[in-house]
Parts: C-alpha cells; sequence; structure tokens
C-alpha cells in the first residue's frame, strides 16, 4: 500500500491490515522535503543538489548500495553544514513508520 506521510492513515491502515506494508509515495517525500528547506536552513543553491541526492538513495538497486549510498548522504551534507536538515531527514524519512519508500 502506497501513502503520503499521514500517521492517521499509517496507523489505520496497520489497524486494519496487520501484514500490509506501507510504502510512502516518493512524490510526497520529496513534497514535504522540498516544503521544509527554510526551516531547515538548506541554502538555496543546495536545494538542486539535494533532490538529486535523495533521488540517488532512492534508486539504490540492493540494501547494500542503499546503505553505502545513505552514508555517503549524511556524511556529504555533515560536511556541507546541512546537519539541521540531515537530522530532520534522518528522524522524518529514515527512521519508522515513514522510512519505506
Amino acid at each position: 500500500m502506497v501513502q503520503n506521510a499521514s500517521l492517521a492513515e499509517f496507523q489505520g491502515l496497520k489497524n486494519v491490515l496487520p501484514q500490509v506494508n506501507v510504502l510512502m509515495c516518493y512524490f510526497h517525500v520529496i513534497s514535504n522535503v522540498i516544503k521544509n528547506y527554510c526551516k531547515y536552513n538548506v541554502p538555496v543553491s543546495e536545494r538542486t543538489k539535494v533532490n538529486k541526492e535523495i533521488y540517488f538513495l532512492d534508486e539504490a538497486g540492493t540494501y547494500n548500495e542503499y546503505n553505502l549510498r545513505l552514508n555517503m548522504l549524511m556524511y556529504e551534507w555533515t560536511n556541507r553544514g546541512l546537519t539541521e536538515f540531515r537530522d530532520y531527514f534522518w528522524t522524518q524519512w529514515l527512521t519508522p513508520p515513514f522510512d519505506a519508500w
């Protein structure tokens, strides 16, 4: 089941269909990320690059490749001073319940 990162929807699905795998809609992930650029101090000059990096992460073909890309991404964002955004992204999109997308 694909949904848009609504906690109420997620919990409702899990209550009715406890075995269902719930995936986040990639469009809604990126849409929410873009909405939060200002809040988490992502400079305008970094935003296109960050979008491409998230897409690169999403396109990993294996779990090992995903982990490698994720580690590189966290390292890059730290080095570029995007720690507030990195922490938001980790908490919101890489930990349950919205970590499957």
